[in-house]
């Protein structure tokens, strides 16, 4: 597939960020735009039903994460450049702005995600913010009711991983939506909660070592990367091992 790399069964995104989103996404189909971490991927690797989902032709995956970013470049695969799942989230919802797209938000608890449907709609100015509901529900039907109600093009879900992956899959059918994105601590960022990195530590790959300053309980997660380099450095070129 032209624009992909294919690192331990899953397809990624190796072009650039600019190019995905004028290019790649496609606002009259329908697709999930995947943050392709270790984290989540290797969540992939061991649950069959998100491989399969990860894995199919509705499912983009994205570089977000400097261990996906090392395990292409150890096994020599094209990638012009990491790509942040929160640059691509600010990407989505200032075309909303520009082209009246409506979003739906799901996750967070109810004061941080009030503050980030204000912040998005100082930032990006007559964004269509079409409904919002935290992450702490019991009834996923009547979330998926209020969500097809609003019929939104941009379907933002904030659940932490696996959860919105699993969220977004296992409903996939039954949700209307355009794109979807699971984007974790991102709702968090944009209601204040959290800062992102100084672009330098962006830029030199250290993003992961701000986050955990700041959020100390990451640290436990950061043990899934080095298991996830090596499991791809042990990957057979044919298919997984």
């Amino acid at each position: 597939m032209e624009n992909y790399s294919k690192i331990l069964g899953f397809n990624i995104y190796n072009n650039s960020i600019s190019a995905l989103i004028n290019d790649e996404i496609q606002w009259n189909d329908k697709k999930v735009i995947v943050s392709g971490n270790p984290e989540v991927l290797y969540s992939g690797l061991n649950d069959k039903s998100l491989y399969h989902y990860f894995k199919s032709k509705n499912s983009i995956i994205v570089p977000d994460g400097i261990g996906t970013v090392i395990l292409c470049r150890l096994k020599k695969k094209v990638l012009k450049e990491k790509i942040a799942g929160i640059e691509v989230l600010t990407s989505l919802l200032k075309i909303c702005s520009e082209k009246n797209k409506k979003v739906y938000i799901l996750g967070a608890n109810k004061d941080i995600l009030n503050e980030a449907v204000k912040n998005i709609a100082c930032k990006f100015s007559g964004i269509n913010i079409c409904g919002y509901h935290d992450g702490y529900f019991q009834d996923t039907d009547k979330i998926i009711n209020k969500i097809n109600g609003c019929s939104p093009d941009l379907l933002v879900v904030a659940l932490g991983c696996p959860k919105q992956e699993k969220f977004i899959y296992e409903n996939f059918d039954k949700l209307n939506f355009n794109i979807a994105m699971g984007v974790g601590g991102s709702i968090d960022i944009l209601g204040g909660k959290i800062k992102r990195a100084p672009k330098w530590m962006i830029n030199i790959g250290l993003e992961w070592v701000y986050r955990v300053i700041k959020e100390p309980f990451r640290i436990k997660r950061l043990f899934v990367i080095p298991k996830f380099i090596l499991r791809g450095l042990k990957e057979k070129e044919n298919g997984r091992k």
